[in-house]
């Protein structure tokens, strides 16, 4: 699982984060909602550990990682019709309520 985990970040699909949650859903048997949250602590943990990982063998260019981090905002904040606004609402209902 963890090769395919692996090759399906970015390389073959989407990522890993839908991967990991149509495991959980059809492996687990878990509704959507818990296998996303899963899914993304899971994720999270991962980034986490290889950045630790990188950091303690000296493995890290910095002034790379800040300008990705930097273009990363940059085109995520507009690209979510902006970070501040709040969430968006359809017809009168938000969807997250």
């Amino acid at each position: 699982m963890g090769t395919i985990r692996g090759l399906s970040d970015r390389l073959l699909g989407p990522g890993a984060g839908p991967f990991l949650r149509s495991v959980f859903v059809r492996v687990f048997d878990w509704e959507m909602l818990t296998a996303s949250a899963a899914a993304k602590g899971v994720t999270v943990g991962i980034m986490l550990t290889v950045r630790v990982c990188f950091a303690a063998t000296g493995q890290v260019f910095w002034a790379a990682g800040a300008r990705i981090t930097a273009a990363n905002i940059a085109v995520g904040c507009p690209g979510n019709g902006g970070c501040a606004r709040g969430p968006p609402s359809f017809g009168g209902h938000s969807w997250l309520r």
